[in-house]
């Protein structure tokens, strides 16, 4: 019985160290500090769990690619609170994003995708190395303390631009700040 136990012990513990190293959570989450950016993006809409978003931004990136259209980032825009908002209504849009006007001359060849420029907004601007599904738990509460300390407000939304070199995946999230009035 005690070999049994211990084997059980390792064994969780290997499997919580390789997933705390394979997803990420040794990583460092950095804090750019605030930025103004605008970004322009080729898209399509999503409604439902954002976790499932991964196969729309496939679906964009293939089609780009099909009709020699640049892709250099994919981004997720999402556009709802996840602690306030029904998991099924969740609102969202993805797909590819550069910061230069690109994308005008491409409207033509699908009414599936819509082209526009986001808001040209002030930016709390984190990146992170790590998967992007744990970014609920490493990247958001260090923009939420932020906002707190700071006494800036967030705005609706946050983008979250995907950055692929090789095998590697950086993700960079934008928390948009409420202009004062």
């Amino acid at each position: 019985m005690k070999i049994f136990i211990i084997s059980i012990f390792t064994f969780l513990t290997g499997l919580f160290a390789y997933f705390y190293f394979y997803l990420g959570f040794s990583k460092e989450v950095i804090n750019q500090g605030i930025v103004e950016d605008k970004f322009y993006v080729l898209g399509t809409s999503h409604v439902g769990p954002y976790h499932k978003i991964n196969a729309l931004i496939t679906e964009v990136e293939t089609w780009t690619k099909e009709n020699n259209i640049p892709c250099p980032l994919t981004f997720g825009l999402f556009l709802d609170d996840p602690k306030i908002s029904e998991e099924n209504r969740l609102r969202s849009e993805v797909g590819c994003l550069t910061k230069t006007p690109v994308y005008e001359s491409y409207t033509e060849k699908s009414t599936k995708y819509f082209v526009k420029q986001l808001p040209n907004k002030r930016f709390l601007k984190f990146s992170f190395s790590g998967s992007p599904a744990i970014s609920p738990f490493v990247v958001y509460p260090k923009a939420e303390e932020w906002f707190q300390k700071t006494n800036y407000k967030q705005d609706k939304f946050v983008l979250e631009v995907y950055e692929q070199f090789g095998n590697s995946l950086t993700t960079h999230y934008y928390f948009p700040i409420e202009e004062a009035n």
